[in-house]
């Protein structure tokens, strides 16, 4: 999708997304920017690229060397949380938001001095073959390099920057509860998780009425937008090498694929009243069972900071009877521009009805 873009091309797209067609739509008024941000050539950024599950390409050639980052459920627990007790006497959400960003800094800046180690000290030697991969890889026959050993143009690290649903709301319950309404203190909310909220149900109700990510409100997707950019601040300042050049390349992204199912399986209970075992978000999408509407959803999804994100899944499901017929696809065609033209990276959709649903069990 891209500013002026063909009407009788995006007719046809979107009539065939309400079919269910496997279609990703991604912005190219995001992407684009996104990959020139990390220091991609722009011909190379115009030609990005996708392969399944909705993981970014560079067409000028590229391998992905290193992955960092995860669950940012799981960043934000490890930092508030040791044995059930508060890690730290956080005096305010910005000391818990500066705490979880140290957090990050210091789990993944090994891997910023490694890469550049490998990558940036000097021409790798060559191990002398290539294999099929290889073979199918931009610049690697021509520098006689595989793709781990110097052969592409980008040696990239993935920045996986995942469950921002779960992540968004548990950051807000924190500051509801804890700093805002001061009607629990870290060190009950505390105990209610070690229990999994257990002779709790005060705090579980509390920590289930606070604000929730998609549902376009301020507080909840205000921390969204928050965490996002300090992890990707850190990102940034670690790319830079001392002579004040972005040297590392990463690719961030949001991507859960189904992780988030074992993931959650394997994470204690939540501030935003998840609890133990229970899947996390997925994706780009809000927590399960919060969405209002679909306006507010899209509104939320789109302030994220798209510009300096390179892929991720937003999946918007539908009834059928809601894009049915001339009336429908117009209804489709308003809400997708109007959240692409707001900023939204990504839009993938699901139309079904119960009906369908019953009569293909």
């Amino acid at each position: 999708w891209t500013k002026g873009r063909p009407d009788e091309v995006w007719d046809t797209l979107c009539d065939k997304l309400r079919q269910n067609a496997s279609i990703l739509v991604y912005n190219d008024e995001t992407v684009i920017p996104a990959m020139k941000h990390i220091g991609v050539d722009a011909a190379d950024a115009v030609n990005y690229s996708i392969h399944a599950c909705n993981w970014p390409d560079i067409t000028g050639g590229y391998a992905v060397v290193d992955t960092v980052g995860g669950p940012i459920p799981r960043m934000i627990l490890e930092t508030l949380l040791q044995d059930g007790k508060p890690r730290a006497a956080y005096d305010s959400i910005d000391a818990v938001y500066e705490a979880v960003e140290e957090h990050f800094r210091q789990s993944s800046r090994a891997n910023f001095a490694a890469y550049r180690a490998r990558y940036r000290s000097g021409p790798l030697p060559s191990s002398g073959q290539l294999s099929c991969t290889d073979c199918f890889t931009a610049g690697t026959i021509e520098a006689a390099r595989g793709l781990f050993d110097g052969g592409v143009k980008y040696p990239a690290i993935y920045v996986l920057l995942r469950n921002i649903g779960t992540a968004a709301d548990m950051m807000a319950a924190v500051d509801s509860l804890v700093y805002r309404q001061k009607v629990c203190t870290l060190s009950r909310l505390a105990e209610a998780l070690a229990q999994n909220f257990e002779g709790c149900e005060d705090i579980l109700a509390l920590c289930r009425r606070a604000p929730k990510f998609g549902r376009d409100d301020d507080l909840a997707d205000g921390h969204a937008v928050r965490l996002l950019n300090r992890l990707l601040d850190v990102v940034d300042e670690e790319s830079v090498n001392e002579q004040g050049e972005r040297d590392v390349l990463t690719l961030n992204v949001t991507i859960t694929d189904m992780w988030h199912i074992q993931e959650g399986a394997n994470l204690p209970a939540t501030p935003d009243g998840r609890l133990a075992g229970a899947p996390l978000s997925e994706n780009l999408s809000p927590t399960v069972g919060v969405i209002e509407s679909v306006t507010a959803l899209l509104n939320s999804v789109s302030k994220l900071p798209f510009e300096r994100i390179h892929s991720g899944a937003f999946n918007l499901r539908l009834r059928k009877d809601v894009v049915a017929e001339e009336a429908g696809l117009a209804r489709l065609q308003v809400l997708a521009d109007t959240y692409l033209e707001n900023g939204g990276m990504q839009l993938q959709l699901s139309i079904a009805d119960t009906a369908v649903l019953r009569q293909a069990q």
